[in-house]
């Protein structure tokens, strides 16, 4: 090739190519483009010869190389035939279409819109129902974008890979209305409002039902009341523009659509045309009771008196105090007795969040009965407090209407409570899979998915039997657990975890549930059959991740800092003593800073305590912690921020962790069921046992979701979580500047400063405005400390100042306004902890150390990361710090 190459660089302009026939056209080409010859295009018939043989693939590795080919020789004039181009399209698919990097590379290479791709998958669909079960969830963004290759992941139901649904045709919309009704759940960030504007303007090619289906998408308010795209219509107005049709729609239906429940127009045109039926099923009116007549119709639709009525809306006003969001998710249908008679506890989360009081409200009353006494059984047993027991009391909602025939043949009054028990875990499955329809069958359960194993014809059948016997999981969950406590990002961790603080008995668990899901060997999981015949290894009616998520909260709320001796000090501030405890031993802290999670908006209450208590509204059930220990206190985000700090965890706490950012901000916080909505995000987000957290992210920053309600308050429920202290980390205790108060550092080194400039200072958070100010004085301070030093360099270090002021002073008073103690951390005692417990030189530590207080902030952090993690003296230091090093030691 070289030599054609040097052969046509040396040929005259548009010659022809000597000897050309002795060539395969295939690596011609690939030469005239490497030697920019493209003018020899036009005196020489090239026509290309693509088979299956090395040529062909060497021409087309070209063409994906450089991505550039394909525009010079169209603009020199040469165009591949369309035959040619469809054999270049299909050669390319075949031989990748194993590798997803390839592959997509061919679709941008090779074609130019999406109808290309939809042309070969019409002709070569066999091909292409291949790629769909090679590649799995890893299938090239353009192939999706044909409508025709979505056609196919829908016929096939590789839901997984539904997206863009906001482009799909009719078709596929009626397709996916079809998947959608026999229960797939669509993601809920692709009901977007382009969705909305898509199934709208396809109206007339969808049947009612159809588009029924097609609206419950629309789950998240945040994603469908907004447009970019100024031809599409806000939700509101499509609502208003089609409401006639869409109470045709839904009054053939059991349940409203979540984006029509929250609907106020929705629900006032109902009102409007005298269709109570549907606006009870709505977002109840904050005004309702201004308007006497409509109460009437809603007592009378929701079978209450308005004595009743007035006495639940009072009810309802008054937790309008402490959440003022409340008529943004009411339901009207919980007014019923037979739901807002449910134990509080229960009510209290439930009218938070539309989709479960839509669940809840939609079951019959026999329904209603069996659930009413579970949820009651469930609360007196477990409660929020010891297990997030939000996804068990999920599932048995969404599963119970498949138990028709169960429910209709028992009387839960006369049940045992072993019968109730296994009746919940029972209902933790959906499509009662073991046709279980008599009280009789119920307590032979375990006897029935033993046969049901022995029963099973091939390999995933018998995974999923043989995991609803042991650990009462499906197939599906086990992969979900398997994949957030067996793996991080990197890959599996059950040997790091061996030796962990992991209980055996769990980590026989995961060991267990990682082997069988991941065998192809059906002798190990007849072994396992043998093995656990006998005996229980999990036989709790709660869900087995609800199960790990309370033990693994037990084992951080073990290690958490809890200060139980007297205070090293205390510390007057606003006439009220304030403990300060600076720890001397190791510490692990749960940590939450102010304003990571603010959103934009939020109005700010200065006192600590009340904005506290304050926002977000009572419904957010995230607030998003780092977990820290000695080793890792340089991670918080911001150093000089409030802090605060957790030292109690209910076993329901955890939501969810990481050993990066998991994306906590987000519409699952407000989930009735959050934890599993989040954990469900990505692959970020993973549960680790302390030590590995502590380990993974010994260098970076982690993220451990908790609740945001203190569960362990039985009678009301409508209080937040309050941190157990305030955390303040400082250089060194030993330096005094560290804890100044604003008005002593005004009253000593900063003496000279006017009240005007003095009041800048104290109100603004802006570091260049606070430097700016203080540079005014800079030749003032320089002269008073015989400082050798520029007036700029001074006023950056009496900037510093201020901010170790202002720091210590918003700790102080946090501690204040919350009653609680401040626990400063001294950065340079645990610098020397992790210096002495090091495998360094004696005299390495000294130079380490006197280097580490020569260093800014940024410096010793980085230098205290390189340490935690061991990294050898020769690469401790960049090039230039080695060189000050060696002159320290000499």
């Amino acid at each position: 090739m070289e030599e054609l190459i040097e052969l046509l660089k040396s040929l005259p302009q548009s010659s022809s190519i000597p000897s050309i026939e002795k060539y395969n056209p295939n690596i011609v080409l690939i030469c005239i483009c490497k030697s920019q010859r493209y003018d020899l295009l036009e005196s020489n018939n090239i026509k290309l010869n693509i088979q299956e043989d090395e040529y062909t693939k060497e021409l087309i590795e070209y063409f994906l190389s450089d991505e550039d080919v394909s525009y010079e020789l169209s603009l020199n004039g040469y165009e591949l035939s369309e035959q040619d181009i469809k054999k270049i399209r299909l050669y390319s698919i075949n031989h990748y279409k194993d590798d997803y990097l390839k592959l997509d590379r061919v679709m941008y290479t090779f074609f130019n819109n999406s109808e290309e791709i939809d042309e070969l998958v019409i002709e070569y669909k066999e091909l292409f129902k291949e790629i769909l079960y090679s590649l799995k969830d890893q299938v090239p963004y353009r192939i999706k974008e044909s409508q025709e290759f979505v056609t196919l992941i829908l016929q096939e139901r590789m839901t997984d890979l539904i997206s863009n649904i906001d482009k799909y045709n009719s078709t596929n919309l009626i397709e996916l209305s079809h998947i959608i009704k026999e229960g797939t759940k669509i993601k809920y960030y692709l009901g977007s409002s382009e969705y909305a504007n898509n199934i709208f303007s396809n109206i007339n090619n969808i049947s009612p039902e159809e588009f029924y289906y097609l609206l419950t998408v629309l789950q998240e308010k945040s994603s469908y009341n907004r447009t970019y795209n100024p031809k599409h219509l806000q939700i509101e107005d499509l609502i208003s523009n089609n409401i006639d049709y869409l109470i045709e729609v839904v009054s053939k239906q059991n349940e409203i659509p979540k984006c029509l429940v929250e609907s106020s127009i929705f629900r006032d045109e109902c009102i409007k045309r005298n269709r109570i039926d549907l606006a009870v099923k709505c977002i109840l009116p904050k005004d309702i009771t201004n308007n006497p007549e409509l109460v009437d119709k809603y007592c009378k639709e929701l079978n209450i008196d308005t004595q009743t009525f007035y006495s639940r809306i009072k009810w309802l006003l008054k937790y309008y105090e402490k959440n003022t969001d409340i008529f943004d998710t009411f339901i009207a249908t919980m007014l019923k007795d037979n739901t807002f008679t449910i134990p509080e506890e229960h009510l209290e989360r439930f009218i938070n969040d539309p989709s479960i009081q839509i669940l809840y409200t939609t079951l019959n009353e026999k329904e209603l009965t069996i659930v009413n006494n579970i949820l009651n059984n469930i609360l007196n047993k477990y409660n929020y407090q010891t297990f997030d027991i939000s996804y068990m009391i999920t599932n048995i909602l969404e599963n119970i209407s498949q138990y028709k025939e169960l429910i209709n043949n028992i009387d839960i009054s006369t049940l045992t409570d072993k019968q109730i028990d296994k009746l919940i875990a029972l209902l933790q499955s959906s499509n009662n899979i073991y046709n279980i329809t008599t009280l009789e069958e119920l307590d032979k359960i375990n006897t029935i998915k033993r046969n049901k194993y022995k029963e099973a014809n091939n390999i995933i059948n018998k995974k999923d039997y043989l995991l609803r016997y042991i650990f009462n999981i499906d197939l599906k969950e086990a992969r979900i657990i398997n994949n957030n406590y067996c793996y991080d990002r990197h890959g599996n961790i059950l040997e790091r975890i061996k030796n962990s603080e992991l209980p055996k008995d769990l980590l026989t668990m995961l060991i267990t549930i990682n082997n069988i899901v991941e065998t192809d060997k059906e002798d190990i999981l007849d072994n396992y059959y043998q093995e656990f015949s006998n005996k229980d290894v999990y036989n709790s009616p709660i869900p087995l991740e609800t199960y790990l998520k309370n033990k693994y909260a037990e084992l951080y709320n073990k290690t958490l800092y809890k200060p139980q001796d007297k205070a090293n000090r205390t510390v007057q501030y606003n006439g009220q003593e304030v403990p300060i405890y600076i720890p001397q031993d190791n510490f692990s802290f749960m940590v939450h800073v102010v304003g990571t999670c603010s959103r934009e908006g939020d109005e700010i209450n200065s006192n600590y305590q009340l904005d506290w208590e304050g926002r977000p509204q009572i419904q957010d059930h995230f607030l998003a912690c780092s977990y820290l220990n000695q080793n890792s206190i340089y991670n918080l985000r911001k150093t000089e921020s409030v802090t605060y700090g957790f030292s109690e965890l209910e076993g329901s706490s955890i939501y969810g962790m990481g050993d990066t950012d998991i994306d906590s901000i987000g519409p699952w916080a407000k989930s009735y069921n959050p934890s599993r909505e989040l954990m469900d995000q990505g692959d970020r987000a993973h549960f680790f046992v302390p030590s590995i957290m502590i380990e993974n992210s010994s260098t970076s920053y982690n993220e451990i979701v908790i609740e945001r309600r203190n569960n362990s308050y039985r009678e009301g429920n409508n209080f937040k979580r309050r941190p157990n202290y305030i955390i303040m980390s400082v250089d060194t205790i030993e330096n005094k500047n560290n804890f100044l108060t604003l008005e002593e550092l005004f009253n000593k080194e900063l003496n000279m400063i006017n009240e005007e400039d003095k009041k800048i200072i104290i109100d603004n958070k802006d570091r260049r405005t606070i430097r700016n100010t203080i540079y005014k004085y800079a030749s003032i301070i320089k002269e008073k400390y015989h400082l050798e030093l520029d007036e700029k360099q001074i006023s950056m270090q009496f900037t510093q100042l201020v901010e170790k002021s202002k720091y210590y002073e918003e700790s102080l008073r946090a501690a204040q306004e919350f009653n609680i103690p401040l626990i400063i951390i001294d950065r340079k005692l645990y610098f020397k902890k992790a210096l002495d417990s090091s495998t360094y030189t004696e005299e390495e530590k000294i130079s380490i150390m006197e280097t580490y207080l020569k260093y800014d902030e940024d410096k010793k952090q980085a230098l205290y990361r390189r340490i935690i993690i061991n990294t050898p003296y020769d690469k401790l230091f960049p090039k230039e710090e080695n060189n000050r090093i060696m002159t320290i030691q000499l």
